[in-house]
């Protein structure tokens, strides 16, 4: 039996729907947390569990194999994790940016643009954040000698599944110690829902598609810069999704505010949530889309409008830009230093030629036949041999 350990989350449902196709009867998906009425998962059989339970689970004969769905759940298992058995961890970025990558983006300031870091240094701080902030930063060095995120309890991971395989690569280069062998999975089905029917590119429209959430790290403020400075652009509707991201609105605030500063009633942001058939007639009408991302970020969205036609503009530094690269990907770079785009080349749209070029790339990666076929991977391992670290 495969224990998988994570939390009540929609992501849940997909695993579970994939492994039981693969393995059925042969997973076990536990919550460590008191019971309590399921938020988001609807048809996971999950189990809650105390922390001790759950250390006695993993250690019986019962566990063959463990799968972490983000470490952040699975932080009081971890020091107690069998050296004996196929763990994998499978990463949602948060929980693995800090702890693994910081050396590379200075993590959290250096994923942030200029003008993005001198904004965020005027958000308003509740009396005594700072002080606050300082002794939090000081007792994580010092619990981390000995936390289960120390890398003596780590250690016992043998293979790690990030977002895209550069975060594998980029974690275990900066990391010494941190040596996973990588496994190629992903959640849900992507490609068989949005590839359209039919032999031709989508006609896409003239509006622009920015960013993917109300959070900092899409660098808003930067791209609208580079917007602003590339006439063949002047006139055309932006698209910022601003739903979910940021839950006390003010950093979407201060982005609402600059985006209409400077472009008056061409900036639509959207900050309700919305039925996913009219986000998606919205997005259908963008045919350049602008992630000023410097982590991975915003993944779904930048799949969802490749697959639809449109062309995308990332930040040659992000993980997400140079997997999407190295697969061959028909994409374009967001010029540095805020520069405009005054290459008419630079922006015309994607020939259907590259279209159907991206959509075979990303089918072979997120339909259906390829997430079974990667989950029986992920099985066939977890369920073999105990792999040497």
């Amino acid at each position: 039996m495969i224990v998988h350990i994570g939390p009540d989350e929609k992501f849940i449902d997909m695993a579970h729907r994939d492994f039981e196709a693969v393995a059925p009867g042969h997973n076990l998906f536990v919550i460590p947390d008191k019971p309590r009425p399921l938020k988001h998962l609807k048809t996971t059989p999950a189990r809650f569990l105390t922390n001790e339970d759950l250390i006695d689970l993993i250690r019986s004969d019962a566990c063959e194999a463990i799968c972490l769905h983000t470490i952040s759940y699975s932080v009081g298992a971890l020091r107690h994790l069998p050296k004996d058995k196929n763990i994998l961890w499978i990463g949602w970025g948060y929980d693995y940016y800090e702890l693994l990558l910081s050396k590379a983006f200075g993590y959290p300031n250096g994923v942030l643009g200029p003008r993005t870091a001198e904004l965020m240094r005027t958000q308003p701080r509740p009396p005594g954040a700072s002080a606050n902030e300082r002794f939090r930063s000081i007792a994580r060095k010092l619990l981390l000698r000995d936390s289960p995120l120390d890398p003596k309890y780590l250690g016992a991971i043998r293979y790690f599944c990030p977002v895209v395989e550069t975060e594998h690569e980029l974690a275990c280069r900066l990391n010494p110690w941190f040596r996973p062998r990588y496994v190629d999975w992903n959640y849900g089905v992507l490609a068989d829902e949005l590839i359209p029917m039919g032999a031709s590119k989508p006609q896409t429209g003239d509006s622009i598609l920015i960013g993917n959430s109300a959070t900092e790290t899409n660098n808003h403020l930067e791209v609208f810069e580079t917007i602003a400075k590339t006439p063949l652009l002047a006139g055309r509707r932006l698209l910022v999704p601003l739903s979910y991201g940021d839950t006390d609105t003010w950093y979407r605030d201060q982005i609402i505010a600059a985006g209409r500063g400077m472009f008056g009633d061409r900036f639509v942001p959207l900050v309700d949530f919305m039925p996913k058939a009219e986000y998606t007639r919205l997005l259908a009408d963008c045919g350049h889309v602008f992630m000023g991302h410097i982590r991975q970020q915003g993944f779904g969205n930048i799949l969802m409008m490749m697959l639809m036609g449109a062309k995308i503009y990332m930040r040659p530094e992000s993980p997400l830009y140079q997997w999407l690269v190295r697969k061959g990907v028909s994409i374009s770079t967001i010029p540095a230093d805020e520069q405009g785009i005054l290459d008419p080349q630079a922006l015309r749209p994607l020939t259907d030629a590259q279209w159907f070029a991206n959509r075979a790339l990303i089918e072979s990666d997120f339909s259906t036949a390829a997430v079974l076929r990667k989950t029986r991977g992920v099985v066939d391992t977890l369920l073999g041999p105990a792999g040497d670290h």
